[in-house]
């Protein structure tokens, strides 16, 4: 499954626990119940996106610095950098 797929499923599942979570409650609150759990998810997703960037960043600066013989590093700190969670 992609990533993105992966986010949509989650902002999915956040949307359907608020609206699951408010049978009984005004049309209105309801509405405000999915919006505030769409909000969370989406800043929940971009949060990881961002943590991603920025791991990106960091691996893409290192090898910059990389001279000489060190270039030959640069493959390996790319795959460490693809490895690592968020």
């Amino acid at each position: 499954m992609s990533s993105k797929n992966k986010r949509y499923i989650n902002i999915a599942k956040a949307c359907l626990n608020a609206i699951n979570q408010s049978d009984k409650e005004s049309t209105d609150l309801a509405y405000d119940k999915v919006f505030q759990a769409i909000d969370k998810a989406v800043t929940e997703q971009f949060g990881l996106i961002g943590s991603d960037y920025q791991k990106i960043r960091e691996t893409l600066e290192a090898i910059s610095e990389l001279s000489g013989d060190d270039i030959a590093k640069a493959p390996e700190i790319a795959k460490q950098a693809l490895t690592q969670p968020h």
